[in-house]
């Protein structure tokens, strides 16, 4: 999700430096699509991108030189933006909300020699912005506030990410917050008018009869990138042959476990967590169209299940989504 402002000086989405970057790195940017973006933003200086690319490393001991992940982009695949400084391209890595803290290795190579490396953390920059939100917003007090909660949201939400997953859980994304006096990496429970507002599932299996299909439920996965799993039995194997499930237009393809199909709605960003997804199923002269909303999971979470950690994920989740609607409006 970008803001509306002019894109290089975006802090999610365009161009945005926090740490003086070495040429031809010039700035960092993050994008909060269903994973969250840790976007590079480089000047070649004229050399041939079709011959660049990036090589990420994250995770595991920097310091020691091991890393748990890694990623090649070639810098051509990327999107080319207009800044200050000439026509730059932003090389995306996605990393999942429990790897906020992680600190990314960057290092381009043209025509396969090492031209430059830079490093940063979507802990390091939401921090950043945290404390200093007007040079993210210099000239709107509003959005700086909003700035300032969307990025305190996202650190905590990936605290509990790294609780809910046992990910490096001696060094949480949200330490800094904690840190602070007084510490600001606080979330607050749910209140009964906050959940009983969250999104529902409206469905009858009636109207998936004559698809061949009866719905059994729906998850939230949330340890790699955002998507809604959506799980259904086969009652008609002949009818399910000629049924096609789509979002928007868009095919999507059924996935089976154990005695269980499903469908993924995938890719969901900050700012649409909270929102409706229409899925349409089709089959010859027969068609139904249900409604599901990522909400309704948050909601069964807190009223049904005992597990703390994924309480509190759902509940960082929440808040994190409130904010990022606030911010980008």
């Amino acid at each position: 999700t970008e803001s509306s402002k002019n894109e290089w000086l975006n802090p999610f989405g365009g161009y945005f430096s926090i740490s003086g970057a070495n040429d031809p790195f010039v700035g960092h940017s993050l994008t909060l699509d269903g994973d969250i973006g840790e976007n590079f933003i480089i000047n070649l200086n004229g050399a041939n991108a079709e011959a660049a690319e990036v090589r990420f490393t994250w995770g595991g001991d920097p310091a020691a030189g091991i890393a748990t992940h890694t990623n090649t982009v070639q810098v051509m695949s990327s999107k080319k933006i207009s800044t200050n400084v000439g026509e730059c391209f932003k090389v995306k890595l996605p990393v999942s909300a429990k790897e906020m803290k992680d600190l990314v290795t960057a290092e381009l190579y043209v025509n396969g020699k090492k031209a430059q490396e830079d490093q940063y953390s979507v802990e390091q920059y939401a921090l950043y912005l945290y404390q200093h939100p007007e040079e993210g917003e210099p000239d709107d007090l509003e959005k700086q506030q909003k700035l300032a909660e969307v990025c305190r949201a996202m650190l905590v939400y990936g605290a509990k990410a790294q609780l809910q997953f046992g990910y490096e859980t001696d060094a949480l994304a949200d330490a800094g917050l904690t840190s602070l006096d007084p510490p600001k990496n606080t979330l607050e429970n749910l209140s009964s008018d906050e959940i009983s507002g969250l999104g529902t599932i409206t469905l009858d299996n009636a109207g998936l009869t004559p698809m061949g299909l009866e719905f059994c439920g729906a998850s939230l996965l949330l340890n790699s990138e955002t998507k809604m799993r959506l799980y259904f039995e086969i009652t008609d194997a002949t009818v399910y042959e000629n049924t096609s499930v789509s979002l928007n237009g868009t095919k999507l393809t059924a996935k089976s476990t154990g005695s269980y199909i499903f469908y993924d709605i995938a890719d969901i960003s900050a700012t649409d967590i909270l929102k409706d997804y229409h899925v349409t199923f089709s089959n010859g002269q027969n068609s139904y169209e249900a409604i599901f909303n990522p909400g309704w999971y948050i909601s069964e979470t807190l009223a049904n299940n005992d597990n703390d950690n994924l309480k509190s994920i759902v509940t960082a989740l929440y808040r994190y989504a409130k904010a990022a609607e606030a911010y980008f409006g």
